[in-house]
């Protein structure tokens, strides 16, 4: 009939059932195994591998503190090349803008020292045709010369004697010498302009009467 009248074979009574997880001590801490080879222990829940989570978050933080010294190492790359475009473009535009500078000055340089060797020119000219006695070709250059440099008071003297002579001689260019006389008197406060201007004016004057 079985074990004790029940109809069951004595080795099934017996037998022990098995238990769904095991408990290991170790060191202090409770151990329970789990499903998937990973077990959970008073420290947390440990890998196959034996890492536990608090070591998991560790090496996940530090993964993230290596991406983010990645990512920052390469803007400050980024912004120093940047930086260094910038800087080439401003030092060529300084270059450039100072090789303009230079040639603008040589260039003023050129037309001064043109301008002046035509004022010389005119000047000399202006000499030869007075005292070849062609006093309008001297006048022309003397004019010419004035033009070049109107702020000389050599050459608006030159012009302002030539036409004296021409109005003492010939009657004419009388106001125009007697308005360079002026200018220059008040400019000066030579008398001797003062003089000469009194002079052609006495002498326009004696032609009127």
């Amino acid at each position: 009939m079985g074990y004790m009248g029940f109809g069951l074979q004595k080795w099934i009574y017996q037998r022990r059932a098995r238990k769904p997880f095991s408990k290991e001590t170790q060191a202090g801490y409770n151990t329970i195994e789990l499903p998937g080879g990973k077990k959970f222990t008073n420290a947390g829940i440990v890998s196959e591998g034996g890492d536990n989570l608090d070591e998991r978050i560790e090496t996940g933080k530090q993964r993230l503190r290596r991406q983010w010294l990645n990512y920052s190492y390469r803007n400050m790359a980024f912004a120093l090349i940047i930086a260094g475009i910038v800087l080439w473009i401003i030092i060529s535009f300084a270059g450039q803008l100072d090789l303009f500078k230079i040639k603008q000055s040589e260039k003023l340089a050129r037309e001064k020292a043109d301008k002046e060797a035509a004022y010389v020119v005119c000047i000399r000219t202006g000499h030869q045709h007075y005292r070849a006695g062609r006093y309008e070709e001297a006048i022309t250059e003397y004019r010419q010369a004035v033009s070049l440099f109107p702020e000389r008071d050599e050459a608006s003297e030159t012009l302002a004697n030539a036409l004296y002579n021409t109005c003492i001689k010939n009657g004419e260019h009388c106001l125009e010498a007697i308005s360079i006389y002026e200018n220059l008197y008040l400019k000066t406060k030579n008398k001797n302009f003062s003089f000469k201007k009194n002079t052609l004016k006495r002498r326009i004057i004696n032609k009127q009467n």
